[in-house]
């Protein structure tokens, strides 16, 4: 039977007549018509039951449009009493969806909510429990808590399913209501039921982010279950798209993630069964498996650092982003963001795909690359990024993604800038483009570096600020935060640089009284103006008392209650800048002459006379230890003159009976000269007043760009499209990527091939770590642990990258094949399988299960090593080798039974 013919035409005309409305009045307007009819028919007891189900569904209906059907509430209460099972379900539906936790309504529904949950009819009790997930609140909870714990044992694992969710919704309402709530999850989990113990999941989910380290020890019972459903354990049932219950695999590594973060010990536990989830979701190609493999690379780069996985994890993030789907390239750069925290040389392999999402139509892929660029972030690459963001501020015009952009280039800028010139540069063109999201944070570090730098630059810098600033405010519509800014630089800059001259100063005061006049959105801006008169008033060069002075006696009258007083007290200071002008000129005596006195009469009464060479030696010595040894009594002031001698190198000492004697500067060389001669100031001339163009040189030398003499230019090159825009990519990534190390991975490849996973070293710590500044380091100096290797008895051998056809190849054609049962304590698992192997120089080729293919090759006789080898957990090692030289099958064979047995 269609769906026109189950409802009646009465129904059926009102969805017809509002999908053909073309405004919202007319919606209105048929809405209110039924709604009028409607608070008159559901009064009558008389109807049919589909009619009584109908009316329902207009109430919903006239809800869903924005009207109230409060009316109705009553009546759905009441159908879900019915006996009825279609009403009940619907009556329970309706309240869920009509009522909230502090509708009055709810009291009416324990009753009937406690008959239903002790029904023996089954789907009574699982209609009961839905409803409850929704509708539960304090008062209903005391009814209903000792019927919910009796139904977590209940014989149906459906209704043990539904109690589970519920005993989560009580939890989180009353934490304290449910006795022995650790053990209720934890039969949950042991449920024989698979479907039950997804659901317990996610109640561990829940108490694990509250508290990690209460479930430290549950770790081992995860690994165990994400076992189980790897190896294909539960009923094929639970399989979607060949993936053994993913949603189950996506929740446990969630779980795990959690606990192993900055935990090393947990985190050792996880390393093996996460490599083997890894390697079986990457394998399927089904969306579900994409979906497993991207909650294994976000688990592998939250967990304690793991080199063999991450490059595992950055492998596998080269099939999202190599994806036509651009969720799945999303996907990928937000993988690859997790993996940039922990080392940012992952993303060496992936430059050119990076360059292309970044240039992408789709907005969402292009925000999520720009997040990836702003987290590898360093000194060597921050001027091409930030002026790419500043290419978003300019052009996008969603205000959240602009308020974002300003956030992230002040931070970069006040982070990672190279020079104060680019700083400055930067800034002003944040303030240009998106001064209405520059918060009072943003602002208030933005000045305090700019005094920092002022303070470690000096006038200069000051010069060319002002300079800047003067043509700055002169420009129309200029935001408030704009105009506070350069208040506060005329204000605290001004005065400092410009305290003794006068024309420059009322050049100064001229301008802050001009722009004090303007119309600003924010009444307080006016206030940072006064501030500005009030500083430049203090200065010794200051003569422009009156226009200052009529200045503060208008706005002493505004209505504004900060600017008014601002006025009035400046005003009452502006008597005492002469005062201030005079304490300003006090000289600093920085050699304490004053003291002279006071030293000469303590000498005459004992005291020891200072001795500037014994203090020279205890700076300059090298023990830092603290020294309980007797003094000597032969340590005489001559000893210790020439102990200071030798300790410096046996030069002259420097100090005299003033204090230091400044040394004598060498010759400087005729080159550094000429570099000093062309050394940049500060001043404006040195500096262009266009905009900041990204990606150019700013600060190059205009006289650099003139040439000798004109020679005739070379013919233009004709260049493919193609090439042009690889090349161009190229050179963009080059700039995006630089001061990246090429660390882990082979980061120096861009294509975009797919490398083979290969375990060159599954020790997470058997590698000696490389100096690098740009990788984020996640472990503090004292967490590293110490380890010690070995090389290996016997020849050496290094890992070959082959696959399992050229493996199979290699088997039939060499001569030499030898098969050892070995019994070890050391090797029980495939971590320390791949330890061993690893140490030995041999590299994996597949895994599956316990058992391993493996190959190597001799670093002097260049003959391959193939290996095949399975383990158990009580140390049964069989290892089969084979080669073209018996010798060397001998010898590995004696460092396994030496080294690993």
């Amino acid at each position: 039977m269609s769906q026109s013919q189950q409802l009646t035409k009465e129904m059926h005309d009102l969805i017809k007549s509002i999908g053909e409305t073309r405004s919202k009045q007319e919606e209105d307007k048929i809405i209110l018509a039924e709604q009028a009819k409607l608070k008159v028919s559901i009064k009558d007891q008389s109807l049919s039951t589909r009619r009584q189900k109908e009316n329902l569904i207009k109430a919903i209906y006239i809800e869903m449009l924005g009207h109230d059907a409060s009316f109705a509430h009553f009546s759905a209460v009441q159908m879900a009493q019915s006996k009825s099972l279609q009403m009940k379900r619907l009556g329970y539906l309706t309240c869920c969806l009509f009522l909230n936790e502090q509708s009055d309504l709810l009291i009416l529904l324990v009753a009937n909510l406690q008959k239903d949950l002790q029904s023996k009819n089954i789907h009574e009790v699982v209609i009961a429990l839905t409803a409850l997930g929704k509708l539960m609140n304090k008062t209903i909870l005391q009814g209903v808590l000792d019927l919910i714990i009796k139904l977590l044992i209940h014989h149906t694992d459906l209704v043990r399913k539904k109690a589970i969710m519920v005993l989560q919704r009580i939890h989180n309402i009353s934490p304290d209501s449910i006795p022995d709530y650790d053990d209720k999850m934890r039969r949950a989990l042991c449920d024989f039921e698979p479907s039950v113990m997804g659901v317990a999941l996610n109640l561990y989910l829940e108490a694990v982010k509250e508290d990690p380290t209460k479930y430290k020890e549950s770790a081992g019972s995860f690994v165990l279950i994400l076992k189980q459903v790897i190896e294909h354990k539960l009923p094929r049932e639970f399989d979607y798209a060949r993936i053994p219950a993913p949603w189950i695999q996506i929740k446990i590594l969630q779980i795990l993630s959690i606990l192993g973060k900055k935990d090393q010990k947990v985190s050792e536990q996880i390393y093996e069964i996460l490599g083997q989830a890894l390697r079986r979701s990457d394998d399927s190609g089904s969306k579900i498996g994409f979906a497993v493999t991207y909650q294994c690379v976000k688990t592998i780069a939250t967990i304690y650092p793991y080199q063999s996985l991450l490059e595992q994890a950055a492998s596998a993030v080269q099939r999202f982003l190599t994806a036509e789907n651009n969720n799945l390239k999303y996907l990928g750069i937000n993988a690859l963001i997790s993996i940039v925290q922990v080392n940012a040389a992952y993303v060496h392999e992936h430059q050119l795909i990076i360059i292309d999402c970044l240039e992408s139509n789709d907005e969402t892929l292009k925000k999520e690359t720009m997040e990836l660029l702003y987290k590898m972030t360093n000194v060597k690459n921050v001027e091409a990024i930030v002026g790419r963001l500043i290419v978003f501020l300019k052009t996008s015009s969603d205000p959240f993604f602009r308020r974002n952009l300003v956030n992230k280039i002040t931070s970069l800028a006040d982070r990672h800038s190279p020079s104060n010139e680019w700083f400055l540069k930067t800034m002003n063109l944040v303030f240009e483009y998106g001064s209405e999201y520059i918060s009072s944070d943003i602002l208030n570090t933005f000045l305090k570096t700019l005094n920092e730098n002022f303070s470690a630059s000096g006038v200069q810098f000051g010069t060319y600020l002002i300079d800047t600033y003067l043509e700055t405010i002169k420009k129309p519509n200029l935001s408030d935060v704009t105009f506070q800014m350069i208040a506060w630089v005329f204000g605290e800059i001004g005065a400092a640089t410009y305290g003794n001259d006068e024309t420059q100063l009322q050049k100064l005061i001229e301008c802050l009284l001009e722009s004090i006049t303007n119309d600003f959105e924010n009444t307080s801006t006016r206030g940072w103006f006064l501030n500005a008169l009030a500083k430049l008033s203090s200065c010794s060069a200051f003569n422009m008392q009156e226009q200052v002075a009529a200045c503060l006696d208008y706005y002493g009258e505004s209505r504004c209650l900060e600017v008014s007083s601002r006025s009035t007290e400046y005003k009452i200071l502006s008597k005492y800048n002469a005062a201030l002008r005079q304490s300003s000129a006090i000289k600093v005596d920085t050699k304490l002459n004053f003291l002279n006195d006071f030293i000469e009469r303590s000498v005459r009464n004992g005291a020891p006379r200072f001795n500037s060479n014994k203090i020279i030696q205890a700076v300059m010595s090298n023990d830092k230890a603290l020294n309980f040894a007797p003094v000597d009594s032969r340590h005489t002031a001559k000893s210790d003159q020439e102990e200071v001698l030798k300790l410096t190198n046996n030069k002259a000492n420097p100090w005299g009976q003033e204090g230091f004697v400044q040394p004598e500067q060498p010759a400087k060389a005729p080159i550094q000269k000429e570099a000093e001669k062309g050394q940049k100031s500060f001043s404006n001339k040195d500096y262009p007043s266009g905009p900041y163009i990204p990606g150019t040189d700013i600060w190059k030398n205009k006289e650099q760009d003139k040439p000798n003499s004109n020679p005739t230019p070379p013919p233009p090159k004709k260049v493919e499209p193609e090439d042009t825009k690889k090349k161009q990519q190229t050179k963009m990534a080059e700039m995006f990527f630089g001061g990246i190390t090429t660390t882990g991975p082979a980061a120096t490849n861009t294509t975009t091939t797919t490398k083979p996973i290969v375990y060159q070293n599954t020790n997470p710590y058997g590698q000696t770590p490389s100096v690098n500044n740009q990788a984020i380091n996640l472990l503090e100096d004292d967490d590293l642990p110490s380890f010690t290797s070995q090389k290996p008895a016997g020849p050496s051998f290094t890992p070959i990258n082959i696959n399992v056809e050229q493996y199979e190849n290699y088997w039939e054609q060499f001569r030499f094949e030898e098969n050892q049962d070995i019994k070890s304590n050391k090797v029980k698992t495939e971590y320390e399988f791949r330890n061993m192997l690893t140490n030995i120089g041999i590299g994996v080729v597949e895994v599956d299960n316990n058992e391993l293919i493996c190959a190597g090759k001799n670093i002097s006789s260049q003959n391959i090593m193939l290996l095949y080898g399975s383990y158990t957990a009580l140390g049964n090692l069989s290892i089969t080798m084979k080669s073209n030289s018996k010798q060397e099958i001998d010898q590995i064979f004696n460092t396994i039974k030496t080294r690993f047995v």
